[in-house]
């Protein structure tokens, strides 16, 4: 059994630098009636995937690779999903299609001295196709580009095999402007956020996008959300960031930016640019969903705050990792949560949300229900409304905390929740014996925060997906291991960004071990014959490799080395130099040293 998003989403991301590396759009798409529970071998499928995929950026200069999957056919049991991978790359001549699939045969011997390989690996990708119920062929014209195709048979896992989720109701209706130079960046991100039942536009370009900003105010229905791609020529994705915040009308836009790869120090710089939110290519559209959902709460979009709100601060960034963070956050502590609310939708929200934390959650709707509640049960937490019928939220707490009360625990935490946190709500909630206050609509985040405050942690157990730390004092010395006491790879941040998946995991860090002495050479290369573009490209190549790594000397030095060249200065200190070989060589080491243990 698999899901079949979660697959593809690891896949794209353990192809992501690759991909990178040659400045290839990497895109993967699923169609939304596409069931994800399926049963299978989706070790079989990531192969072929892998070789199609490898094939596409090797043959690829410039441009983009596009892997998507649809519906052929479908029945109650089984689904036959039509798979395909698009690319800009060097395209095949007709009359060497036919003998594609045959094993140890390219297309063009030339080819082979050139970007190596055999043709072994659509052979291979042939046999596993037919083995999986299916077939595979390719369209193609030469100079501009495959079109490789598969299709493979499936069964669901049951009769109700997950679809895409659903529109959530917060992200209906709402209008949103994607801007990206990609034509199917766009084509996607449309097609994506049409079927959440939002109102997507698209501009293919900073100055169109500004353009239609301006001109959604004069119709008075304004674009309450912008994702933005960072990488666009002219007006770039930070530059467009700017100029939306220079101009007063236009910044209650939220704005999320869509990025090749993350770099250390991206969130706190695109923050002060003025950025709510931001992910990284290829774009899974869970993640998207959630960081759309964290923005729009968090910023509280349509709902300027009340003057005199105490607290009032700009919310944390929006990214994969703080909408992951959420996720069976406090599961395996067995707490339970008791939320005390009239309103029959906000007490689904509220459950809903706790259940998502990993928490057990039971709902009462006034104070005396509370108050029977906590007498039978000790609960670990309440969640109290200030104004509910019989007995409001104050009346209750102060019965709670009577020395006389006949709760079980008369010193439970309590939070209140109320409509405006003023100063004098505050002092209410405080004096009656409140703990501490929520600000309504509860948002996941917020929520979040008070919890891991006010929640024992006595009976918390590690859950299997994040081990304890099982480092020597010799791993804590590698990880930590630069002169200038900067990490050379802060290899568990890593690991907890990639998700502790071990296959995407070792793919990456071979990928890097089989790149790295191109990577360091190109550089070297360039200083020695004073090829200032050459060392720039060559060292924001490395920048960006090393941010995936999590490896920050590294990424340190290639910054200064790229900013440097793009000034033209190219008098680098031997000292510098010797530091920069010494990084390379560590993180060589260390990589290497992980890939060989595992």
């Amino acid at each position: 059994d698999f899901d079949l998003e979660s697959m593809l989403d690891d896949f794209g991301l353990s192809w992501a630098l690759r991909a990178h590396e040659k400045e290839l759009e990497l895109l993967t798409t699923i169609a939304p009636d596409v069931p994800r529970s399926l049963t299978g071998d989706p070790g079989r499928l990531r192969q072929i995937l892998t070789n199609l995929v490898g094939n596409a950026i090797k043959f690829t200069a410039e441009g983009e690779i596009v892997v998507r999957c649809a519906v052929q056919s479908n029945t109650a049991r089984k689904v036959t999903l039509l798979w395909s991978v698009r690319d800009t790359g060097i395209g095949i001549a007709k009359d060497k299609i036919d003998i594609l699939f045959d094993s140890f045969t390219q297309a063009d011997s030339s080819m082979t001295r050139k970007f190596g390989g055999t043709g072994l690996g659509l052979a291979i990708s042939k046999q596993l196709v037919e083995a999986m119920g299916g077939q595979i062929g390719v369209s193609s014209e030469e100079g501009k580009g495959s079109e490789f195709w598969f299709t493979v048979q499936l069964e669901k896992r049951d009769s109700m095999a997950r679809l895409a989720e659903g529109p959530a109701i917060e992200l209906q209706g709402l209008r949103v402007l994607i801007v990206d130079d990609n034509e199917t960046n766009r084509e996607l991100l449309l097609r994506v956020f049409s079927s959440w039942k939002m109102r997507p536009e698209a501009a293919a370009d900073g100055e169109a996008a500004l353009q239609q900003l301006q001109q959604a105010l004069t119709e008075n229905d304004a674009f309450p959300v912008a994702v933005v791609d960072m990488q666009m020529p002219g007006m770039d994705g930070e530059t467009l960031g700017r100029a939306i915040q220079e101009q007063a009308e236009l910044r209650q836009t939220c704005m999320v930016m869509l990025t090749s790869l993350g770099a250390r120090g991206d969130a706190a710089r695109l923050s002060e640019i003025g950025f709510a939110g931001y992910l990284t290519k290829p774009v899974r559209e869970r993640e998207l969903r959630g960081v759309m959902l964290q923005v729009l709460r968090s910023h509280s979009v349509g709902r300027p705050e009340a003057p005199g709100v105490v607290g009032a601060s700009r919310p944390p960034m929006a990214n994969r990792h703080s909408v992951r963070e959420l996720s069976d956050r406090f599961a395996g502590r067995g707490l339970r949560v008791l939320v005390a609310e009239d309103n029959v939708t906000n007490q689904t929200v509220a459950l809903g949300i706790l259940n998502k934390l990993g928490l057990q959650g039971e709902a009462v709707a006034n104070g005396e229900e509370v108050l029977k509640a906590l007498e039978m049960i000790p609960y670990d937490l309440v969640l109290m409304d200030m104004q509910m019928p019989e007995m409001d939220g104050v009346e209750a707490t102060l019965r709670i905390r009577d020395p006389r009360s006949s709760a079980r625990n008369p010193a439970v935490p309590i939070i209140a929740m109320t409509g405006h946190v003023l100063l004098e709500d505050r002092e209410r909630c405080l004096n009656a014996g409140m703990n501490d206050y929520l600000s309504k609509p509860v948002q996941p985040h917020a929520l979040a925060e008070k919890l891991e405050k006010w929640l024992p942690v006595a009976t918390l157990t590690v859950p299997a997906s994040q081990p304890e730390s099982g480092w020597t004092e010799l791993d804590k010395d590698q990880a930590t291991g630069s002169a200038s006491g900067t990490p050379v790879w802060e290899r568990e941040i890593m690991f907890e960004r990639l998700f502790h998946d071990e296959e995407t995991i070792q793919e990456v860090l071979t990928t890097f071990l089989e790149e790295s002495e191109r990577m360091m050479s190109d550089v070297t290369e360039g200083l020695k014959t004073q090829d200032a573009p050459a060392v720039a490209r060559a060292a924001h190549l490395v920048k960006g490799v090393a941010g995936t790594l999590c490896a920050p000397t590294l990424q340190d030095i290639a910054r200064e080395f790229e900013d440097s060249a793009r000034k033209g200065q190219l008098d680098v200190p031997t000292s510098r130099l010797t530091e920069w070989k010494a990084a390379f060589a560590h993180l060589q080491n260390d990589v290497q040293g992980h890939v060989t243990a595992t």
